[in-house]
């Protein structure tokens, strides 16, 4: 009893918040929430750290390694050992000699050469045929290595390669002697040694060693060593350290960014390493965590549906109250609008009455407050109806029917026939057909053909109202005819030339209207041979123009902004005019049928 009289003291907004409450606790919290935490705690703090933690390895391993070809170099290079390979007869031979005793670590090193002015003057390697010889350095590499520091650590990173002889790395140093002018050397580091320090340290999955200008310095895959990276934008190399999942050839991965701090410190090499390592392998126990949670979050689901439905049967019941009285008004209303308010006004609803004063009671007054409004309206807009037909039946009386015109101007012009009046026939009966043609109908398109037709029946009117003050000449192709195109594009470009071109009493002028097909354009051309004029370089653009001293710029506005709006922006209008010359306007159109 007491439970009763609490959840009829809950107000609705109470008890909808109770059933989302507890299904967002269940479901959000559960699924949603403990994952995405456990989730992120689990990759920031071990994996990103472990890989943190192997990339900076891999750092110091190659930064030793560099260190150590660095002192090899400077104890190969000695001003005594190089005054010895310069006064000898056959240099390389004895470098060779110099070279072997030094003893240089052969599955680290590959060979040494020195060169002077890009070319090289003698050099040393491992390969036990005398006829091998070690790669020719590009003589960009020479100069990048010459013009770099003189500091003794000043090692200069050149180009990774691949060919038949194997894959390695190839390292230049800039060498002082007294008395002579500086040489570089460059060595040649086995690329294995840095794959397999790669192997080793970056256990997991492969990596690659990437230089500064995107290209390949050391990769599991040897073929591709040397050449540029194809997927750089995937990568985020731009980004100095990044971490993201990607598929590589269908394999769901984790991918690795780092920067070589300590490398970039020691020998100025702006090199980074990428790790592609397996998802499965390094988020293998994070899934099944997440697996335990999702059926602990299913069953906790199950529990919030149960406890869900049985809130929302105690809120459905008023409601259910109140659809029903909904229901019944809808019956009613389908009896039409006049029957409607007749029975409503006769059987008004009964009105539902709520143990509990919630919201739900509160929207039970407010339906019958607004259904009585209804009938309100109803009544009011029945008689607003009724004076709205009266007035639309008075002003149909009032319009003047097209076709009444049509056929007045057909009378006059037969009149002026019967007495012989032949220009006044002329006018009347291009007037006609100027209108029908303007009218068409409400319709906005006409064909090509039609608008010429429109235009001849303007200039025979203007012909008569001006007589022996302009000619008019027509070209226009046959195949044209049949487009589609914009009414009344042409007419008021031709009232402006007739208007501002001829306007002086004893000018008599020619106006030459042109229409062809170019391409998949529809080209109108109004030329004429009147006073021209300056066009100013707005006349297109500024609505500023439409005023009562510049109503031939409104024109030619309007026409080009109705065409534009109509077919995009590459048509519309083009003006040129020259003082006391003429003027001409192209317009072009799309062809359209």
């Amino acid at each position: 009893m007491e439970k009763q009289l609490l959840h009829s003291k809950l107000s609705f907004r109470s008890r909808l918040t109770i059933t989302l409450g507890v299904f967002l606790i269940f479901i959000v919290v559960a699924m949603i929430v403990s994952i995405d935490i456990i989730s992120q705690n689990y990759t920031n703090n071990y994996v990103i750290k472990d890989i943190k933690a192997q990339q900076n390895r891999f750092d110091q391993s190659v930064d030793s390694l560099l260190y150590d070809t660095n002192a090899e170099m400077l104890a190969l290079f000695t001003e005594d050992n190089f005054y010895q390979v310069i006064d000898a007869l056959n240099k390389s031979d004895e470098f060779q000699s110099i070279y072997d005793v030094q003893s240089l670590p052969q599955t680290l090193f590959y060979g040494v050469a020195y060169y002077e002015e890009s070319k090289v003057i003698f050099e040393a390697d491992n390969y036990d045929d005398s006829s091998s010889v070690l790669p020719y350095i590009s003589s960009s590499y020479y100069d990048k290595v010459i013009s770099s520091s003189t500091s003794q650590a000043a090692l200069q990173y050149c180009q990774s390669t691949y060919n038949e002889n194997g894959d390695y790395l190839i390292v230049g140093k800039k060498i002082e002697v007294t008395g002579q002018n500086p040489g570089v050397a460059f060595i040649y580091i086995n690329e294995d040694a840095i794959e397999m320090l790669m192997q080793n340290i970056l256990s997991t999955g492969h990596s690659i060693l990437i230089d500064s200008g995107e290209y390949i310095v050391s990769s599991y895959e040897t073929s591709d060593i040397g050449n540029l990276i194809f997927d750089s934008s995937d990568f985020n190399l731009d980004v100095p350290s990044s971490y993201f999942t990607k598929n590589i050839d269908g394999v769901k991965s984790f991918i690795s960014v780092g920067n070589l701090s300590t490398l970039q410190d020691s020998f100025s090499f702006s090199w980074q390493v990428v790790s592609v390592e397996s998802y499965d392998v390094l988020f293998g126990g994070l899934v099944k965590v997440s697996i335990i949670l999702w059926i602990t979050s299913g069953i906790a689901f199950l529990v919030a549906i149960m406890i869900a439905a049985n809130l929302a049967h105690s809120l459905s019941k008023p409601l259910k109250s109140l659809s029903n009285e909904v229901e019944s008004f809808a019956q009613i209303s389908k009896s039409g609008e006049t029957q409607m308010t007749a029975i409503a006004m006769a059987q008004p609803f009964a009105k539902i009455e709520f143990n509990n004063k919630d919201e739900i009671s509160q929207l039970e007054d407010s339906y019958h407050q607004m259904t009585q409004r209804i009938y309100d309206l109803m009544d009011q807009n029945i008689k607003e109806m009724d004076e709205k037909r009266a007035l639309e039946l008075d002003s149909l009386q009032m319009q003047i029917n097209p076709h009444f015109l049509y056929n007045t101007l057909d009378a006059i012009a037969w009149l002026a026939k019967i007495q012989k009046e032949d220009k006044i026939e002329a006018m009347v009966m291009s007037l006609a057909k100027f209108f029908r043609l303007t009218l068409h109908n409400g319709d906005k398109i006409i064909s090509v053909g039609e608008e010429i037709e429109l235009i001849q029946h303007y200039l025979e009117i203007e012909k008569v109202r001006f007589p022996d003050r302009f000619d008019m000449k027509f070209e226009v192709g046959h195949e044209t005819e049949k487009y589609k195109t914009l009414k009344l594009i042409l007419q008021p470009i031709v009232e402006n030339s007739l208007k501002y071109g001829m306007n002086d009493d004893g000018y008599h002028g020619l106006i030459f209207i042109r229409c062809y097909k170019k391409g998949r354009n529809i080209i109108f051309e109004i030329e004429d041979n009147g006073h021209g004029f300056k066009v100013p370089k707005d006349i297109f653009n500024h609505k500023k123009r439409v005023t009562e001293n510049s109503r031939s710029g409104f024109g030619l506005y309007n026409v080009n902004a109705r065409i534009k709006l109509e077919y995009g922006e590459k048509y519309g209008v083009k003006i040129s005019s020259k003082l006391e010359q003429g003027t001409k306007v192209i317009i072009m159109i799309p062809a359209l049928n």
